[in-house]
């Protein structure tokens, strides 16, 4: 899932992932660490979060401009944690901002 909304002028990157960690629903757990990355040049946070419906995930956020963005990779629990990972880093590093 990629998704991108508007956000107030200044909005820092920190405010954007605590808001989409609000958003996430309650059935997942958050990791208490996140990963410093990239979203197509732009500073970006990663996290993973644990869910007892039988999912796992991969989040992403970022603030370009005046629009945050979030990335989510869903995924079985069942599945291999590290290809999760290896489709998740290939659609991050692919990502080019347009404007």
């Amino acid at each position: 899932m990629a998704a991108a909304a508007n956000v107030p002028t200044g909005m820092q990157l920190a405010e954007w992932q605590a808001a989409m960690v609000r958003g996430t629903p309650k059935v997942c757990s958050q990791s208490p660490s996140t990963e410093t990355t990239t979203l197509g040049g732009e500073p970006a946070v990663a996290w993973t979060v644990k869910c007892s419906d039988g999912f796992d995930g991969i989040q992403l956020a970022a603030v370009h401009g005046d629009r945050g963005y979030v990335f989510y990779l869903a995924s079985a629990t069942a599945n291999d944690d590290a290809q999760d990972r290896q489709i998740f880093e290939g659609f991050r590093q692919s990502f080019r901002f347009t404007n």
